[in-house]
């Protein structure tokens, strides 16, 4: 339950301050010495608080970038990482691996009347789309279908749980966004586009 809540006890759009160091491409050796920020800020929705999680490498597509790790309990699911963090020979399947992540916001959703939860796509933002960001981080856009958790009206946020078992509590990126949320219900299947931010960094 504590890798499934990580996200949920906390509002990634509150946090206390902000990373503002442009990232930088830096081997496996230099990322590890690298200290994450506790908060960034993402262009178009503000300070976020930055989570993290240590997770163990299974597999890794050289080809696609697309790294497949596991939580302590099992559940496995792949992120694609940016080609900031180089090259990927570095990495072996067994090697402990610290994810950071800061989710920023909605960006597209749409109520879909039949289908099956899990990822569609995984495309990386250049700083054009999220403003500067913290060494080591990079942007990305996720796409999936998800069964939401909540809606909340008075702060205008979502509830869903992510391709990676986290639960995201993020608010809509425009009134537009916002509008498409209000017609949905706790329970409903939809297609969600959120933005977020992240790290991919060796456990030393």
């Amino acid at each position: 339950m504590a890798e499934t809540a990580l996200l949920a006890t906390r509002r990634g759009f509150l946090a206390l301050a902000a990373g503002t160091a442009v990232a930088a491409t830096l081997p496996v050796a230099a990322l590890a010495k690298s200290t994450p920020p506790q908060s960034l800020t993402l262009k178009g929705v503000g300070q976020v608080l930055v989570e993290s999680r240590v997770l163990t490498i299974v597999s890794i597509d050289q080809s696609s970038r697309d790294v497949v790790v596991k939580t302590d309990n099992g559940d496995q699911f792949a992120y694609r990482i940016a080609p900031i963090v180089g090259s990927l020979a570095g990495y072996k399947p067994g090697e402990k691996v610290t994810v950071y992540i800061a989710p920023g916001a909605v960006t597209k959703l749409q109520k879909v009347d039949s289908g099956q939860k899990g990822l569609i796509s995984q495309v990386q933002l250049d700083i054009s789309a999220t403003g500067p960001l913290p060494e080591n981080f990079w942007g990305t856009s996720i796409t999936m279908n998800v069964v939401l958790v909540d809606v909340n009206t008075d702060h205008k946020t979502v509830t869903f749980e992510g391709h990676d078992k986290l639960l995201r509590i993020i608010p809509a990126a425009t009134p537009a966004v916002w509008n498409d949320i209000a017609q949905i219900q706790p329970g409903d299947l939809a297609t969600i586009t959120w933005i977020e931010a992240m790290a991919f960094i060796p456990k030393t």
